[in-house]
């Protein structure tokens, strides 16, 4: 019997899984291409036969699947030596929780490399046509999402020729395989923790598969997080859990938020603090520093090597929370930016429309002006005033209505004067804004320095 283990997979992820396994920390693994009862290109219904051959092959063999793994321990516990894995979903492989739920929220179709490089077959195993096809997934599907790990040069054109199959919208999102790794480190901890021989042995162990279990369920809520600054506090607390420090600070790389160049000058993504009793880690994906953690005096400096290989791999699904975090904040200004400049036009659009219309007297275009105002600024009470031509006073038309019960005007003598000064200006805070010659606000009236009353 051969003393690796071996790591089955639905066909779908066989590039991802194979990748994660040539990387330090899982020598003693190998992966396994899976065979399916049926036809399907991509299946976790693996055939019995299959699997006990893997198991009087090897020592121990681990299948991870999704929703439609449908063997149990039970039909196999004659072999022993199998563990079973099972997501809900399956794209829970490549990227947390959240990003995968918030997507289907969305209308999105989530795709991996893998799923697109046989699209034409499931396409046909699910006997449509593109007629079929597209109708089928318009009534539930809005976009389609690869999730890019990074494995298929190919699968950027494979999704375009599948979203314009069906006529849809397409767009990807680059997870890359931290997210991946960190599910499989945290399964692999299990194991060994499961495994261990010694007491001491054991204890380790389980100690490292409770850290492991505890960052993946963190780390699935960093997506989440509505704003880059909470996510960026999450992964402070998840840190300050795990490793127990005096303090932690995010040196931030935003334009906004100063911080020491020096600090971003090391080289690799970690190095140590000048005690030694802590580490710098720089929070980077694709390329892209999005700023660097200090992590100072751990708790148990002697696990200090531990915590660098933790850190390392849970860096990557950190800073990718992070970077998405950034990028909602970006779009969310920009779609507000965008809502403000339609209700702008569409004020502006109205007040013109009054302008040119004849039979429109001064009356009503001061209120149509300021009806605009109120609405645009959200106000409840505001003005319009005109300066007279001949004798320069300010008249307040529509100063009147939030004065209430104590203006005793009626009808169209509704309006108060406001006399230019001897110097040529204007009082009080509507004055200030005809003697700048420009707009401007405050939120204390009654204290600002131009404040005379009525």
């Amino acid at each position: 019997m051969d003393d690796k283990i071996s790591v089955v997979i639905c066909n779908q992820y066989k590039l991802e899984l194979k990748s994660v396994l040539s990387q330090d920390g899982f020598e003693n693994y190998i992966s396994i291409q899976a065979q399916a009862n049926r036809k399907y290109p991509a299946c976790c219904d693996h055939s019995e036969k299959f699997i006990c051959n893997l198991l009087k092959k090897n020592k121990s063999t681990h299948i991870i699947g999704g929703s439609c793994l449908s063997i149990t321990k039970k039909e196999f516990r004659e072999y022993g030596g199998i563990d079973l894995y099972k997501a809900n979903q399956c794209q829970y492989f490549l990227a947390s929780e959240a990003i995968v739920d918030g997507l289907q929220n969305q209308g999105a179709y989530i795709v991996s490399p893998g799923w697109l490089v046989s699209w034409k077959k499931k396409i046909d195993f699910w006997g449509f046509d593109q007629s079929t096809a597209r109708e089928f997934f318009k009534e539930t599907t809005l976009k389609i999402v690869l999730l890019d790990t990074g494995v298929c040069e190919s699968c950027g054109e494979d999704l375009k020729n599948f979203a314009e199959y069906l006529d849809l919208p397409y767009e990807t999102l680059y997870v890359g395989l931290d997210h991946f790794k960190l599910y499989l480190r945290d399964l692999m901890h299990k194991m060994k923790s499961r495994s261990a021989h010694d007491k001491a042995e054991m204890i380790q162990q389980r100690d490292e598969a409770a850290n492991y279990a505890m960052a993946m369920e963190i780390v699935s809520q960093l997506s989440e997080s509505k704003s880059a600054a909470d996510t960026i506090q999450q992964t402070i607390d998840l840190f300050t859990m795990l490793f127990s420090p005096e303090h932690i600070i995010f040196h931030s790389m935003t334009e906004s938020i100063p911080f020491n160049p020096e600090l971003f000058q090391f080289e690799g993504a970690t190095c140590l603090t000048n005690n030694g009793q802590g580490f710098f880690v720089k929070i980077s994906f694709e390329g892209v520093t999005y700023g660097v953690l200090e992590i100072i005096n751990v708790a148990h400096s002697q696990y200090l090597k531990a915590y660098i290989n933790l850190t390392m791999n849970l860096i990557g699904v950190v800073s990718l929370a992070i970077k998405e975090a950034i990028y909602k904040e970006k779009l969310l200004e920009t779609a507000e930016q965008l809502e403000w400049e339609l209700a702008v036009n569409a004020a502006l659009s109205e007040i013109s429309s009054g302008l040119m219309n004849q039979d429109n007297d001064l009356e009503y275009l001061i209120h149509l002006i300021l009806k605009q105002a109120l609405k645009l600024t959200g106000s409840q009470h505001g003005f319009v005033s005109v300066v007279d031509e001949k004798s320069g006073h300010k008249i307040g038309y529509t100063l009147t209505k939030m004065m209430g019960s104590s203006c005793k005007i009626e009808g169209k003598d509704r309006k108060i004067a406001f006399s230019i000064s001897e110097e040529g200006t204007y009082k009080g805070l509507s004055g200030h804004a005809l003697n700048i010659k420009t707009g401007f606000f405050t939120n204390d009236p009654a204290r600002h320095q131009e404040a005379k009353g009525i």
